[in-house]
């Protein structure tokens, strides 16, 4: 069954959505965020975002490595990794980009995926700059 708001067809076979239509930032998941914190956890929102710009660069490398590597499963690892963490944030198209990058080494389609990390890697920059100023 079709989860709502879902396509059954793996991203890089859905022509409608374009990567540039899709925010950088989904304020939404930030401000869930600073609820938590409102609630007791103060420092939580730049804990969170630390923690993220920690990992996400060497999620990036681990996926340029196995690209190099032709490793069709390290890229899918890094893939989904860099992609859920991104999504926490509320990095809609940095996650989306990974999930389309999932799908082609999931299908062990690794040339096809290659491309992707110059967009991950400009796509992060920008989700890097939008999220320090939320520091």
């Amino acid at each position: 069954m079709e989860e709502e708001g879902r396509s059954e067809n793996p991203p890089h076979e859905q022509e409608s959505l374009s990567f540039s239509e899709i925010a950088s930032i989904d304020g939404k998941f930030l401000d869930r965020i600073r609820i938590l914190q409102d609630r007791g956890n103060p420092g939580l929102l730049k804990k969170v975002i630390g923690l993220y710009f920690q990992e996400a660069p060497k999620l990036l490398q681990r996926l340029r490595d196995a690209s190099d590597r032709d490793d069709s499963k390290g890229m899918q690892q890094a893939a989904h990794a860099l992609k859920s963490s991104s999504a926490s944030l509320g990095a809609s198209r940095l996650a989306r980009i990974c999930e389309e990058m999932e799908a082609l080494a999931r299908s062990e389609e690794t040339a096809k995926a290659r491309p992707l990390i110059t967009l991950l890697e400009n796509e992060y920059s920008q989700v890097h700059a939008a999220l320090d100023g939320k520091r």
